[in-house]
């Protein structure tokens, strides 16, 4: 029997409230009436509804705006430790220790301290990444979080800060010959968290090497694509894709996001849907020799030869 508008409403209602406010934490999913349509019913999370800065958007590659003036990204650091989690909604390593890797100039105005990389992906290839370009997706999407280390002393309180974080966006293309091998240090681990909850440590992860060679990007002013959906992240596209093996990403389709009782509920698909671009402007460094400084009219070559259905 399906459900009406109202009826979810009042059963979301009926759980939050009997488990505890605390309980919207894992009551949130990316699909079903605890899905994206519904997170504002949390009223902190009302951004997720009426947000005018909200992500991930639809990039259009004829409307990207040719900035000269953006500067090139400066990435301090390379190895990183720390703890890859099973969320239940995404697979999140989580960094600690001394070594730090810091983001700069691009279009930050700040320093930032990276913190935490997450996983999207679709249970097919095409359908995993939270940004489209042209309406079209890749195969995964990594996202790189970092907090405003200038003013912040840690990821929490920056996220709801204006400036407060950046994400480098990094699209994924999966191929059956390739495998990424600084990515198949989380892979090879995943057997270890296939449940919520579950955790694993990972050493010395090189994120120079996770990173492409040509930094040129699209950047862009949004939110993080999660409940609460706060509007303060300067987002960083890169336009060159990264390349892993169809088996690593099949790897990442086997995580549940749910606990043992539980095991039919898969976290792939784990992917918020686009949202309207409003009155936003999305610049590029990418430079194809137009002589006008600034102008519209730019193509965005490299991702759109390697997205083929």
């Amino acid at each position: 029997m399906e459900l009406t508008s109202f009826t979810k409403t009042l059963l979301i209602t009926i759980f939050v409230f009997h488990k505890g406010c605390g309980y919207w934490t894992d009551w949130w999913m990316y699909s079903g009436f605890s899905g994206p349509s519904h997170w504002s019913l949390n009223k902190d999370w009302r951004l997720c509804s009426e947000g005018k800065l909200q992500s991930p958007i639809n990039i259009s590659a004829e409307s990207l705006l040719f900035d000269p003036g953006l500067k090139h990204i400066v990435v301090k650091g390379n190895k990183v430790s720390g703890k890859l989690t099973n969320l239940g909604n995404d697979v999140t390593f989580f960094i600690r220790g001394t070594h730090s890797v810091t983001i700069s100039l691009g279009p930050l105005p700040y320093v930032y301290k990276l913190s935490q990389i997450k996983f999207h992906f679709g249970r097919k290839e095409g359908m995993g990444t939270e940004h489209t370009i042209d309406g079209k997706r890749f195969d995964a999407e990594v996202h790189l979080m970092a907090y405003n280390s200038d003013l912040f002393n840690n990821y929490t309180i920056a996220e709801r800060a204006p400036r407060g974080l950046t994400i480098i966006s990094l699209f994924v293309k999966a191929t059956r010959d390739t495998t990424h091998t600084e990515i198949s240090k989380i892979t090879s681990v995943l057997h270890n968290i296939q449940f919520r909850g579950n955790t694993t440590v990972i050493e010395e992860l090189s994120i120079q090497n996770i990173l492409p060679e040509n930094l040129q990007y699209m950047t862009y002013d949004g939110s993080v694509t999660q409940p609460g959906c706060y509007e303060t992240v300067t987002w960083i596209l890169l336009n060159r894709p990264v390349f892993m093996g169809k088996h690593q990403l099949n790897a990442l389709r086997t995580l549940r996001r749910d606990t043992p009782e539980n095991p039919q509920a898969f976290m792939f698909d784990n992917i918020r849907p686009t949202q309207s671009l409003h009155r936003r402007t999305v610049r590029t460094n990418i430079d194809t020799n137009i002589k006008c400084p600034i102008r519209r009219e730019i193509r965005y070559k490299v991702n759109k030869s390697v997205i083929k259905h």
